[in-house]
């Protein structure tokens, strides 16, 4: 793992994402920054739903609550929620 750099901030995981898309030219990019935004809202909606279904189809989880998946459930409809919000 990389040592942060003191004299540069640390930047988001987005941020970096959408930093990777410029071209050898400087700040023109390959696509417009609304796009990139665009892209990126996307591939969290879908990280999110891949994590709420994980939830849902979780064994170990399933024998560690007592409360018949009532905790997990809310989990995962929470991020579900969330996919939808970074969606719009």
């Amino acid at each position: 793992m990389t040592q942060p750099n003191p004299r540069r901030p640390e930047i988001t995981p987005r941020e970096r994402l959408a930093t990777m898309v410029r071209t050898s030219r400087g700040d023109m990019t390959v696509w417009s920054a609304p796009e990139v935004q665009d892209a990126l809202d996307a591939y969290q909606a879908a990280v999110l739903l891949e994590a709420a279904d994980s939830l849902d189809e979780s064994e170990t989880l399933r024998d560690l609550t007592d409360d018949h998946m009532h905790d997990v459930n809310a989990a995962a409809d929470e991020l579900r929620r969330m996919a939808e919000e970074a969606r719009s």
